[in-house]
Order: C-alpha cells, then sequence, then structure tokens
C-alpha cells in the first residue's frame, strides 16, 4: 500500500539572488515533483543527506527511456526523482524577469508494509 504526502512549494523570485525554501525532511522516500506554476524556466529541486549539502536531484526517466537528467532550470512540468534524499528543497534561479510567484508540489510516496 503506497500512501503520498504532499508538500507544497511557494516562492517569489529575486532580480539579485537565487531563492532556496526551507528545507522539507523526506526520509530517504520515493518522491515525485511536479511543478504547477513557473512563469520561467529557472526551478531546481535540490537533495541533502545532513540539510547544509545540496545538489541537483535528478530525473529519472524522461522521455521514455531511461536516462538521467537534472531537475535544474526547468519550468512548469512533471518529475520522479531517481535519488531517495533526506531532505528535498526548491530553488528558483535568479529571475531577470522581475519578482514573480513559482509553485511546486513534492509528492512522497513512503513504503508502507
Amino acid at each position: 500500500m503506497i500512501n503520498t504526502i504532499r508538500h507544497m512549494f511557494s516562492l517569489a523570485s529575486d532580480t539579485v539572488v537565487a531563492v532556496a525554501s526551507e528545507p522539507f525532511r523526506v526520509h530517504g522516500n520515493k518522491l515525485a515533483f511536479q511543478i504547477i506554476l513557473a512563469p520561467d524556466t529557472l526551478v531546481d529541486l535540490e537533495g541533502s543527506l545532513d540539510g547544509f549539502t545540496w545538489v541537483n536531484l535528478n530525473d529519472d526517466n524522461v522521455a521514455g527511456a531511461y536516462t538521467l537528467t537534472a531537475i535544474a532550470a526547468v519550468g512548469a512540468g512533471y518529475h520522479e526523482v531517481h535519488e531517495r534524499p533526506v531532505f528535498v528543497r526548491m530553488v528558483v534561479n535568479i529571475d531577470a524577469g522581475g519578482p514573480q510567484d513559482y509553485r511546486a508540489v513534492l509528492i512522497v510516496k513512503p513504503d508502507l508494509n
């Protein structure tokens, strides 16, 4: 049985610096990430094992072929996450277009026995 947990990320971009959400603890569970509002292709999904060191996570199966593609500088869309980090955060890179709202949903799929 799979019971999903959904977490909404909502960030406003900045013209000077990248903006990162607060870390969200996912305990190494399987993840999906759906970006639902993205005025530009500036969204990253990062993961961490310790909550301090962050790396871009990867989309597991792009275009029906087994490939790994970083979930970095992307726009609206759905991504199955390959890695199973302990923490995740959403990042919106520098937005030359001015402050804009970006929203995404993280879907956590805990393994239940």
